[in-house]
């Protein structure tokens, strides 16, 4: 049996499937909450393409995450998640400092 593998997990179709369900009902639940604020934003016919970059960076992100946790020898999921997770709490403070510029428009209902 390999190290590498996901945590909680012995492979088995059944566990697997629990996997993809529970990150498939994840994707389900926040993908048109999303697509909801961005079209206040971006009206209806730059969505397609917003969601779409948003699909790429997060890929792009995934992999270069694990692409740094393998160059710095960190294979162990618990070293890996940790970091991960730092990452995306420096992100989300990062992203609370943004101000939206003074608007003249009536604010979103």
């Amino acid at each position: 049996m390999s190290r590498y593998r996901l945590p909680f997990t012995g492979l088995s179709v059944v566990e697997l499937a629990r996997f993809g369900a529970l990150y498939g009902l994840d994707a389900a639940l926040t993908f048109p909450a999303l697509v909801i604020l961005m079209s206040a934003n971006l009206g209806s016919h730059g969505i397609g393409a917003a969601m779409g970059w948003m699909m790429a960076a997060h890929v792009a992100g995934a992999t270069i995450a694990s692409a740094g946790v393998v160059a710095l020898g960190l294979a162990g999921y618990a070293i890996g998640f940790a970091s991960v997770g730092l990452t995306c709490l420096v992100a989300a403070g990062l992203a609370v400092l943004l101000k939206d510029p003074p608007s003249n428009e009536e604010p979103f209902r």
